[in-house]
Formats: structure tokens, C-alpha cells, sequence
């Protein structure tokens, strides 16, 4: 599946960050169709400006492998000498937080989502988005 390399500017000011974006095939075919979101929250060792890094492991080199995924992709890169903390204001201006799912490869990445997603639509307290922490996971698909 193709990964499109893009980068989100915020408007707050802080830094931008690049991302590779992966869509359906179908994901125009039918305009009322509603796909999830899945941001992939990669660990340490990707950080930096190359976005080849991200594809290393994780849903964004399974992309590589498959034709078709039931998601739209985010697989944003956390630049060199920063964390995810630093950057959660910008990753929640990048989706809507009751329509996603996150799959995080490291433990910082999955604590900083947890805490900024409990109280992230206080207008809508059913809304959760949902973090999973994929360490070390194993599948058919020879994720990592």
C-alpha cells in the first residue's frame, strides 16, 4: 500500500511534524463511508527527519507488505532530540480523538496518548480514543 509523506503544520506554534499517510483503496469510492484512523506512535530509535525510519517496523512496514488495510494511516515521526510528550499538543490537532485508535511501539508514546486522551473531548464523555501498546508483538504478518 502507498504511504504518502506529508507534514502537519500546527497552528500553535509548535514545531511541524512529519508523517506518512496511507489511505483505503475505497476510501473515495463511497463519500459516506466512515473509515477509522489509526496513528501509529513509532519508539526512540525512529525519531528523526527521515521518514524511511517509520517503515522500519509496526503498521507502517506491514503497509509495505499489503495491498489493502481497513484504516486510514498516520504514522507521524517524532523529530530528532524531542519525545512524544513535547509533541502532544500536535498530535491531538491531527485527529479527532473519537475516531482513532493508537498503536504505540514504545512505552512513552503509549503513557503520553493514555493520559491526553482521558479527558480529551470533554463535551462528549463516551468519546475514548483507544491506545494499545505493541511491544514486542509478534503476528503472522511478522509485525515488530
Amino acid at each position: 500500500m502507498q504511504q504518502q509523506s506529508c507534514t502537519f503544520i500546527p497552528t500553535s506554534g509548535v514545531a511541524p511534524l512529519n508523517y506518512l499517510l496511507a489511505l483505503p483503496p475505497d476510501h473515495q469510492s463511497d463519500s459516506t463511508e466512515r473509515w477509522p484512523l489509526l496513528l501509529f506512535l513509532h519508539g526512540r530509535g525512529e525519531c528523526g527527519d527521515d521518514l524511511a525510519l517509520v517503515k522500519r517496523y509496526g503498521i507502517p512496514k506491514l503497509l509495505t507488505e499489503v495491498d489493502d488495510f481497513p484504516f486510514i494511516t498516520v504514522s507521524p515521526q517524532c523529530p530528532a532530540g524531542t519525545d512524544w510528550a513535547l509533541h502532544n499538543t500536535t498530535l491531538m490537532a491531527l485527529v479527532d480523538m473519537c475516531e482513532v485508535l493508537v498503536i504505540c511501539t514504545c512505552s512513552e508514546g503509549f503513557e503520553t496518548w493514555s493520559r491526553s486522551s482521558t479527558s480529551s473531548r470533554p463535551d462528549d464523555p463516551g468519546c475514548r480514543a483507544r491506545a494499545e501498546q505493541a511491544r514486542g508483538v509478534q503476528t503472522g504478518r511478522g509485525l515488530r
